[in-house]
């Protein structure tokens, strides 16, 4: 069967299930300290009202999102492919050690930037402004840390991981203007 064997199959159903049990673990936890929370100040018209007042959302967000996690996880599957699982699991540590930091501020700071540029909106001023505001933010407060990965990235995957890691750091050496553009984008 798909577990008996090993290999990427029972990678990806362990991850699936790791992610299914966390969200049950999290559901009973929440079901367990608050019932209230789950059917509290729920109304069936106004949900649906409000389904149907947003339903262009995700016309909108789809493709964009599809496109993002294709052009995200092809490469993983092509280095896999051509050069093998171990210098996989070299490029998804760069890739990991890169990306979670990123992704943790870059989302916080999107969900105020886009609250703010929705409030100019209203108030019948340009949201752009605020974007380029933003955006010269990030690309200042990403640039050292970045440039301390460019010119250290192996040096520091070593030290952090051990020797084993140094191809680690040069693919995350390689991923620095990659990663830093999606910062600050």
């Amino acid at each position: 069967g798909l577990v008996a064997h090993g290999g990427a199959g029972s990678l990806i159903l362990g991850l699936a299930m790791g992610h299914a049990a966390g969200g049950l673990v999290y559901a009973a936890d929440s079901w367990r300290h608050d019932r209230g929370c789950f059917f509290s100040g729920l109304d069936g018209l106004e949900l649906r009202a409000v389904a149907w007042r947003y339903r262009k959302f995700p016309m909108y967000s789809l493709p964009g999102n599809l496109l993002n996690k294709a052009v995200s996880d092809v490469p993983t599957f092509l280095i896999t492919g051509y050069f093998g699982a171990a210098v996989t699991g070299f490029f998804s540590m760069a890739r990991k050690a890169l990306g979670m930091p990123v992704t943790l501020i870059s989302d916080a700071v999107s969900q105020v930037a886009h609250q703010r540029i929705a409030a100019a909106r209203n108030a019948g001023q340009p949201g752009f402004i605020i974007v380029i505001k933003v955006f010269c933010f990030l690309a200042v407060l990403i640039s050292v840390p970045m440039l301390v990965l460019f010119l250290w990235a192996p040096e520091l995957f070593i030290w952090i991981l051990g020797p084993g890691w140094a191809e680690s750091g040069r693919f995350a050496r390689a991923l620095v203007p990659m990663y830093a553009m999606k910062f600050a984008v």
